[in-house]
């Protein structure tokens, strides 16, 4: 079994929206505030029915960005996962993003998702970043162990509430 770890393409753009959709519809705990803002899905429980283009579209105007750290995993030529980052400079400050990781489901637990959280991480290193950000959904917990691992620790709470349309009665 040959592990490789190579920079995203093009042509690996509409698999890795296909894989990230799939692995929500599986588990739609992986929903979080960022599909949500997107409009990748339609609530915590439910993808919107554009969540594949939805989804193609943003991974490929990050990886035409050139700011971004985007990775396809694979497994003796087969993609088995990918991971979407970022670096971001606010103020005088710079920090890196980690956007999506996913693996194929029938190829986890190999180590794939831990490869490719190192890999970029050494990326965000090089670039003298200091401090990552991800977000995941409340009950992905298996994710979040995988996060932890990397160091990672939750610092905040995000909160969200639907406004409802209508008319006001004074």
């Amino acid at each position: 079994m040959k592990i490789q770890l190579r920079p995203m393409e093009e042509d690996d753009v509409s698999w890795a929206a296909g894989l990230l959709c799939r692995t929500i519809q599986a588990n739609s705990a992986y929903i979080s505030h960022g599909e949500l803002q997107m409009g990748i899905a339609l609530s915590q429980t439910e993808l919107s029915p554009a969540a594949e283009s939805l989804t193609a579209q943003e991974l490929l105007e990050q990886l035409r960005s050139g700011a971004a750290a985007m990775l396809t995993a694979t497994i003796d030529d087969r993609r088995a996962g990918f991971v979407s980052a970022r670096i971001e400079a606010q103020l005088e400050t710079s920090y890196g993003v980690i956007a999506d990781i996913a693996v194929e489901p029938d190829l986890r637990n190999r180590g794939l998702g831990s490869q490719l959280l190192q890999r970029v991480m050494e990326i965000f290193r090089s670039g003298n970043v200091r401090r990552v950000f991800l977000e995941s959904g409340l009950e992905n917990h298996g994710a979040h162990h995988l996060f932890a691992k990397f160091g990672f620790r939750p610092i905040s709470k995000v909160f969200a509430s639907e406004i409802t349309t209508g008319v006001a009665v004074f």
